[in-house]
């Protein structure tokens, strides 16, 4: 099994939908943000432009989760 996060541990079981409305309501707003977001960036350098972006970040984020998954394995020892 898992272990659970920080927001699992301190949810109040007596209030779980509340939380878990809460959760969802700002996952929703999260996405609206990034879709918006997405399609201004789209809409002012194209989707060439945009998918260059995508690339770029993913390629940057590859060293960062290999970093975070060698500092994870470390401190878990």
């Amino acid at each position: 099994m898992p272990p659970k996060s920080e927001p699992c541990l301190s949810a109040d079981p007596r209030q779980a939908g509340i939380d878990f409305t809460l959760l969802q309501g700002m996952d929703a707003i999260i996405s609206m943000a990034g879709g918006l977001g997405a399609g201004w960036v789209a809409q002012h350098l194209g989707i060439a432009g945009y998918f260059l972006i995508a690339a770029v970040l993913a390629v940057l984020a590859v060293p960062v989760v290999a970093w975070l998954a060698l500092r994870a394995a470390s401190t878990a020892q």
